[in-house]
């Protein structure tokens, strides 16, 4: 007899459960591939992560209210701008440019930074530019060895001063 009342509410709760499934997938269903494309559509960095769009699509449909949806949104915004944000650093210094004007970047590295690498490796395969260094460092090194030369010849003076005063007899 017991067996009866349990096969009864087993076979109950079995169509209701099928009755949710089908109103889930009839639906339900749409409208969250509907929002999951529309979070595509926002921010595609969700399509191929374990927190996909679909994931978020849940979470919305299961908020209590239109202001808990928003906080949902915000909280996605919040996630996908410090990843944008974290992916702006200038490949030379390491400094983040996000929010740097498009005007002094080349890329996502300042254009400084990119014209100072440049000028390294000419410096380093350009010809000319080595010449011109070389030429440089001559002139360089012409100027430094003129200076030496004057030190050196203000030292013998001194030198000889010295050795002039040093022949007089001392004057005790």
């Amino acid at each position: 007899m017991n067996s009866t009342p349990k096969n009864t509410s087993k076979n109950i709760v079995i169509t209701y459960a099928q009755k949710i499934r089908n109103v889930q997938s009839e639906q339900i269903d749409p409208y969250i591939e509907l929002i999951e494309q529309e979070l595509i559509k926002i921010y595609p960095e969700l399509k191929d992560r374990e927190d996909n769009a679909l994931n978020w699509a849940y979470d919305i449909i299961n908020e209590t209210s239109n202001n808990d949806v928003v906080e949902t949104l915000n909280r996605i915004d919040d996630i996908i701008t410090k990843e944008r944000k974290a992916q702006w650093i200038c490949d030379h210094c390491g400094k983040n440019t996000y929010n740097d004007d498009c005007e002094y970047l080349f890329g996502k590295n300042h254009i400084g930074c990119v014209l100072s690498e440049d000028i390294k490796n000419r410096e380093h395969s350009d010809p000319d530019y080595i010449l011109d260094s070389n030429l440089r460092k001559i002139t360089e090194l012409e100027n430094e060895l003129r200076h030496t030369k004057r030190q050196l010849v203000n030292l013998e003076l001194k030198f000889e001063r010295l050795r002039v005063d040093y022949h007089h007899e001392p004057t005790n």
